[in-house]
């Protein structure tokens, strides 16, 4: 018995197009496949040409409040755009908020929601860092600077490679074991 395989979006669309011009039955044999795969795919082609390239199959419970999922996620977009970071209790208060503007009102904002939600739209709880130190513009120069004034104060103490970090220390006024004197 052979084993399942899924396959990803981009070969279904593939096999479809195939199947239009030269059959089902042809197809299923062109790509080693079940003819009633193809059947089941030239089904569900509207579905799989608006979905991603990369997904294998629709699997997973469909939203029970898609309306809601839909405005959340466009919010969170928006804030990300923006480069606000955004936690998962803001995200619960304002689904919250739009599960009342639209008169839902078994919906509980749980954490184990957020969480799913997150998931099934891939969205990470993490935020990209926006702001980050510039590097001055002569950091080459200033790089090249400490390698060779390290190399000479390696050369002149005749310090071991072995012993380079003791022999660091030593230069800096500081001693295994005790603490460095400050300048």
């Amino acid at each position: 018995m052979t084993k399942r395989v899924a396959y990803d979006t981009e070969f279904k669309v593939k096999v479809i197009n195939y199947a239009k011009e030269h059959g089902n039955r042809p197809a299923a044999r062109a790509f080693h496949i079940n003819e009633c795969m193809v059947c089941r795919w030239r089904q569900q082609e509207d579905e799989l040409r608006l979905t991603r390239k990369t997904k294998k199959s629709f699997h997973g419970r469909k939203a029970r409040w898609p309306e809601l999922e839909d405005r959340l996620y466009h919010w969170i977009s928006e804030r990300r755009a923006a480069g606000q970071s955004i936690s998962t209790v803001a995200i619960r208060v304002k689904a919250q908020t739009i599960a009342n503007q639209l008169h839902i009102e078994e919906f509980k904002a749980g954490a184990s929601w957020c969480f799913r939600f997150m998931k099934q739209q891939q969205l990470s709880i993490r935020t990209r860092t926006t702001v980050c130190q510039q590097l001055p513009a002569d950091y080459k120069e200033k790089v090249v600077s400490l390698r060779s004034y390290c190399k000479n104060k390696i050369s002149e103490n005749n310090i071991q490679p072995l012993l380079w970090l003791h022999g660091w220390l030593s230069l800096c006024g500081c001693a295994v074991g005790r603490p460095c004197a400050t300048a």
